[in-house]
């Protein structure tokens, strides 16, 4: 046990749904009915230094949004590339089709140009000044993450329903026992990457391991992307709330958070003691 949770703590995609946890409880409790004014005010201060510690977990994260929309892109013009670096050993795969390839992309996208605008906030969250320009930045940032969590919720939906139907007729790459396993949605990405991004799986057709059958793998498949259904569609209530595009209490934005942050967390418990 003792091993696990070192295991844990020391991965950083574990630690920042850990964070995350905080500052969603930290929200509840400032904005429960029994909570005085001054015991508000502690909850609400604890829940800003949580976001603030989880923003330097994302701040350069946007190059790795990029690069995944790039190589995505990069297999889909040139699918020769995935069969190559696939016989060599590498976990390159590219969409299964122009639609899912689109999704794939603008999913990416969308995140990085997200985690890029909000990176110019930094100074501002630090210091607690929150300049005009820099709330019309936050302000513009959380509405590109509400629409890269609108695409990744369409995303996880055209999987559940196509991809990995159990129906599927869809051809499953063949793989060697020496072919590492993917760990992220359509790009090549490190394993501890694989939750930092609210958005992130495993690649669309990713090899199963060798003696598996595609209905199996396609049910795993169907389980993991149900898990980041749950996962998006909680984070979609967060800037939704936030940029006043959905009515919702603050306590309800704060379980939902809570939600994502379990779900997430407990991937990444499965992941670290694998």
């Amino acid at each position: 046990m003792l091993n696990s949770i070192t295991n844990f703590s020391n991965d950083p995609v574990a630690v920042e749904k850990t964070l995350k946890l905080l500052q969603s409880t930290a929200q509840i409790a400032a904005n429960i009915g029994y909570t005085s004014p001054d015991e508000a005010t502690l909850w609400t201060v604890a829940k800003n230094q949580f976001a603030l510690a989880r923003r330097f977990f994302r701040l350069v994260k946007w190059i790795d949004c990029f690069n995944n929309g790039y190589a995505q892109y990069e297999l889909y013009q040139h699918p020769r590339v995935s069969s190559e670096k696939a016989a060599t050993g590498g976990n390159a795969t590219s969409a299964q089709n122009g639609l899912h390839f689109l999704l794939v992309v603008s999913k990416w996208s969308l995140l990085g140009a997200y985690l890029f605008v909000e990176m110019f906030t930094i100074v501002d969250a630090v210091a607690g000044t929150w300049r005009p320009w820099a709330v019309a930045t936050q302000t513009e940032a959380l509405k590109l993450w509400f629409y890269a969590l609108a695409v990744s919720v369409m995303l996880d939906l055209y999987e559940i329903l196509v991809v990995y139907s159990s129906d599927s007729s869809a051809p499953v790459p063949a793989t060697t026992p020496s072919q590492p396993a993917s760990t992220s949605k359509g790009s090549p990405i490190k394993e501890d990457e694989k939750q930092a991004m609210r958005s992130t799986k495993s690649p669309p057709n990713a090899a199963p391991a060798a003696g598996t059958d595609s209905f199996a793998f396609n049910a795993a498949k169907r389980r993991s992307t149900y898990r980041q259904l749950v996962i998006d569609g909680c984070d979609l209530l967060i800037p939704g709330a936030a940029v006043g595009w959905l009515a919702l209490d603050p306590i309800t934005v704060g379980v939902a958070g809570s939600i994502s942050a379990l779900v997430g967390g407990s991937e990444a418990w499965a992941r670290v003691n694998g």
